[in-house]
């Protein structure tokens, strides 16, 4: 079943890949995305964020973090497809696969003098109310609608009614300030969740309640620290087609029953597990991006960087190795230029090195270490979670610093769920 708040002890990478599957996925859209929130999913963090063109990487949260034995070893890799080719066209041949020495720029965790670095001097002076940490119902019910469609395989279908929360609408859309259009604010043709929290605050709430033919203006206002300071704090109005509205169809227990295999008894059961884990998310990011906002950075760790576009560099090769295409033509098919793609690389790679200081800090001020017995044990579960064939083939894809920083990360976890909020 889809788990809503990652494991601990399996990261998600932060993927520039992401990103290049955004543009390809709306590459007839005149967008570079303006309406993106803030604090939603970011292109780079997930491949499912439909849009998220150019989101703030500033938006990457808890469960966007670094190379995990996952990503080493290929597990979960997606392949790559040409969503113009024809199905009965012969898939390319594949090339040999990408093998790269990776302790050549991951970074020694022993080498980090963090302080150097970054002042973790205001995290402790941190408060998180309870009211905080409250889940929009909203975003519930898209997360609920999602895990269905994942766990599940329900397909969505149109609907003839008003739009709802958990809703994917298609739309076309311009936005206008100061009655002048704005560039990267219009779209043709865009498939939004509504509840995603893809868009700014006020656009999918804006599109409640309306039926697919409709024609509006949505008047919304851009936060003030959007990542665009053309646009930040400005008001705007967006001119909005309704073309469709699809839902779930009609789930009964008996569905949940057949499609779990006798798992959940009733959708309700379903419904309050996803729910929690939901729960458990929003609260785990809501207080890692307050611990992320106190990090003040003193200058960049230009080897963590390194570390992360290395690491990018070498899993779009590996893709790119198994379709038998070279990076450029990837780049390119993806909707991205060299230099823009260099650009957003650099970008998400400063994100994830504050992203590693702090947390390798954080655990270095609460006495928290990894010792060689622990790290031996963990390269063992590692091999047998993931059936691999030797520790020595682990060690091949993946240094012991990474794996180390693993184990380092999922202490800092704990550290997290168990932070004090107040009333």
């Amino acid at each position: 079943m889809k788990k809503v708040a990652k494991s601990a002890g399996v990261l998600a990478l932060a993927l520039i890949l992401g990103a290049c599957s955004a543009k390809r996925g709306n590459e007839n859209n005149d967008t570079t995305a303006a309406v993106v929130g803030t604090e939603g999913t970011t292109a780079a963090e997930e491949t499912t964020a439909e849009g998220s063109i150019t989101a703030d990487p500033d938006g990457t949260t808890a469960e966007a973090l670094p190379t995990t034995i996952a990503d080493a070893t290929g597990e979960g890799t997606e392949a790559v497809t040409d969503t113009n080719a024809d199905p009965g066209e012969t898939e390319p041949e594949t090339t040999e696969p990408v093998t790269v020495d990776r302790s050549e720029f991951i970074v020694k965790l022993s080498s980090i003098n963090v302080s150097d670095y970054i002042d973790l001097s205001k995290v402790q002076d941190i408060q998180i109310k309870n009211s905080d940490l409250a889940v929009d119902e909203g975003s519930l019910k898209y997360e609920i609608v999602s895990a269905m469609v994942d766990d599940f395989g329900f397909a969505l279908e149109e609907k003839d009614r008003a739009v709802e929360f958990g809703d994917t609408v298609t739309i076309d859309y311009e936005g206008y300030v100061d009655d002048v259009k704005f560039d990267g604010g219009t779209a043709q043709d865009f498939d939004l969740g509504i509840g995603s929290g893809q868009f700014i605050p006020g656009f999918e709430e804006g599109i409640v309640g309306k039926k697919a033919g409709d024609s509006f203006d949505l008047p919304v206002t851009f936060p003030e620290d959007y990542h665009s300071a053309a646009l930040a704090g400005k008001k705007a109005v967006f001119k909005i087609n309704l073309k469709k509205v699809s839902g779930l169809p009609e789930i009964t227990d008996e569905m949940i029953q057949e499609k779990s295999q006798g798992y959940y008894e009733s959708y309700q059961k379903y419904y309050d597990e996803v729910a929690e884990e939901y729960k458990v998310s929003v609260r785990n990011n809501v207080i890692f991006n307050n611990i992320m906002d106190a990090v003040e950075e003193k200058k960049e760790h230009e080897g963590l960087i390194n570390e992360y576009v290395q690491s990018q560099l070498t899993r779009l090769d590996q893709m790119c190795a198994a379709y038998g295409i070279d990076r450029e033509t990837y780049i390119g098919l993806m909707g991205y230029t060299q230099e823009a793609f260099e650009a957003d690389l650099q970008n998400y790679g400063k994100n994830y090195a504050k992203q590693k200081l702090a947390i390798i800090g954080i655990c270095r001020e609460g006495g928290t270490t990894v010792d060689e017995e622990e790290l031996n044990a963990y390269i063992k579960k590692l091999v047998a979670d993931y059936n691999l064939e030797s520790e020595e083939y682990l060690l091949s894809v993946m240094t012991k610093d990474e794996i180390e920083f693993e184990i380092l990360y999922n202490k800092f976890m704990t550290y997290i769920q168990e932070f004090k909020t107040v009333d």
